[in-house]
């Protein structure tokens, strides 16, 4: 036996194992225990996994991860809905309910982006024969124990006794005492989770996670406030027993609103959030904090961008169906053929056809990869990747605190420096057209557009040899882009130079509301009628910008009235 304590462990660490009240204290649901499948697990067969597919947004995610209470539902890690158990819409290989052919006879894995320094934390291994025959309401069948190896010097075991699932933790194991393990498991077991510890090389942190007060404080969340809360609000403050009951709700729903949740990963969103806190809380659910990872060219040159296996194919899974290509060695906003970069993990870069910017700026815009390949040993193995965008906090304060006026000034500028250096003034129509539709549409409902179109529509007309047909068309197409569902309105004011302006809730939409508004022009401020109501606003617009000493005064006025 020695022989084999000889060739089989070699770790270092001291065996602390649990007392018998410790252990009664750490009886935990199998939701939280249960840690996710993530790319160092191996082999795992599919005929004794369900893979649940959201009835939403139709991707696929681990059972065994996402579990929040025993009436058969799901957290959606991609669209973060409630999903029900509904058997129709999963995958059980066992009776072919539904094949999907990537899915099919193959090892699963999942995974995501993580963070350089803690690359090896999350090792997660399935030692024995775990049965899962049906997941209504779940896990009903285990033989024996259900175990779980943590990291190399912690193992979880959930032992299935009368009165429900028990988890039994020992913490930092040791050469020495691995055929303590015998009481629990075989000889034969037990010597292959020594052999496991002694092939990890990876970091551990060791098991200050799994304190027996934090384990408690989890119970207690779970059993209040749900798995979901227990992950968003644990922290290191109420371990400390410094904040109360409500103050812990109150820091699980800030963190809602100021974070994502995606899959295991937790993405902060602002500074606001302490970030130790949801640190621990990462640790105890065996995920990864990324706290407001900036996604631009500093951090992109420091990671790993490449991919396991060369004839894998890539798809991505979003609600307005993307088409994705791959490409590597790329950073985000590079333009690579017709696309750009959006989307980047430490395992993979994706580009995608953008239909219009606003598309980069969504930032809890999430999608699903799904990564075939082969293995090393020749399977076709799978790869779920469920991603987050977000940005810098200097990109994002930038977007907000853009003045329209000075968009549009630039714009005109550069309309100005193309015209100057050759370019073709359709050419300059159709690239501004598309400009103004992109700025438009990400910048929200709530500007005052009615700029926009006043200045935009003069320098528009301004360019000599377009049909008339073609700036209709174009104008046509801002407007649908940025057509809100408020019933549009004339607001009159009359300041010394009387005018009309459009209120900045309103957007100027087609063709029939601009007759509309010339008519009412034509009505109340004795302006000749032209039959083309595009005309017939321009000019109204030049009497008004001729009125102004420049553009920017212009642009200051029309602010101080709406």
């Amino acid at each position: 036996m020695q022989q084999a304590d000889d060739n089989f462990i070699s770790t270092t660490f001291p065996l602390v194992p649990l007392t018998p009240q410790q252990i009664r204290e750490t009886e935990l649901p199998l939701s939280l225990v249960v840690r996710p499948f993530l790319h160092e697990v191996q082999h795992i067969p599919m005929q004794l996994l369900r893979i649940p597919k959201c009835k939403i947004c139709s991707a696929y995610f681990s059972p065994l991860t996402h579990w929040i209470c025993p009436h058969s539902r799901y957290y959606c890690c991609v669209c973060h809905q409630i999903v029900a158990d509904q058997p129709q819409r999963f995958i059980d290989c066992d009776r072919n309910k539904e094949i999907i052919p990537e899915l099919n006879n193959n090892c699963v894995e999942y995974s995501g982006a993580r963070i350089k320094e803690e690359i090896n934390f999350t090792n997660v291994l399935v030692i024995d024969q775990c049965i899962v025959k049906d997941m209504q309401p779940f896990i009903q069948t285990i033989k024996n124990s259900f175990t779980i190896l943590i990291c190399s010097n912690t193992i979880s075991t959930i032992v299935k006794g009368t009165s429900g699932y028990t988890e039994k933790i020992i913490l930092n194991l040791s050469e020495d005492d691995i055929p303590q393990l015998c009481s629990i498991y075989s000889p034969t077991k037990a010597y292959k989770i020594g052999e496991w510890c002694k092939s990890y090389r990876g970091n551990v942190f060791k098991g200050n996670y799994l304190l027996e007060k934090c384990l408690n404080i989890a119970s207690k969340i779970i059993g209040k406030y749900g798995v979901i809360q227990c992950f968003h609000s644990l922290n290191y403050e109420y371990m400390k027993s410094k904040c109360n009951k409500n103050q812990m709700k109150d820091f699980g729903i800030d963190c809602m609103k100021k974070a994502i949740m995606i899959n295991h990963y937790l993405i902060g969103t602002t500074n606001t959030i302490d970030c130790s806190l949801l640190r621990i809380q990462s640790k105890l659910t065996n995920g990864i904090f990324i706290s407001n990872m900036l996604i631009d060219s500093c951090f992109i040159e420091k990671i790993n961008r490449t991919i396991v296996g060369y004839d894998g194919n890539i798809r991505i899974r979003t609600p307005d169906n993307i088409d994705v290509i791959k490409a590597f060695g790329c950073v985000v906003g590079d333009n690579f053929g017709d696309c750009k970069v959006g989307v980047l993990t430490k395992d993979l870069t994706v580009i995608f056809k953008l239909r219009e910017l606003e598309e980069m700026v969504k930032i809890k815009h999430q999608y699903q990869v799904i990564i075939t390949f082969i293995g090393i040993n020749g399977t076709k193995r799978i790869r779920v990747l469920n991603l987050g965008v977000t940005f810098a906090p200097h990109i994002s304060d930038a977007i907000k605190s853009v003045q329209p006026q000075m968009v549009i000034l630039t714009m005109i500028n550069s309309m100005a420096n193309d015209y100057s250096n050759g370019m073709n003034k359709k050419d300059i129509l159709k690239k501004y057209t598309d400009k103004l539709v992109t700025f438009l549409s990400y910048m929200g409902k709530n500007q005052p557009f009615s700029q926009f179109f006043h200045v935009f529509f003069k320098k528009f007309m301004e360019v000599e040899g377009v049909e008339e047909q073609q700036l209709i068309f174009s104008m046509e197409k801002v407007h649908r882009n940025v057509i809100t569902t408020l019933v549009p309105k004339v607001v009159l004011v009359k300041p010394p130079n009387q005018f009309l302006i459009i209120s900045n809730e309103i957007l100027v939409v087609n063709c029939e509301l601009m007759a509309f508004y010339a008519e009412e022009l034509k009505k109340k401020f004795g302006v000749q009628a032209i039959e083309k109501s595009w005309q017939l606003k321009l000019n109204f617009i030049e009497s008004v910008l001729h009125q102004a000493d420049n553009y920017q005064s212009y642009f200051n006025y029309l602010m101080s009235l709406t």
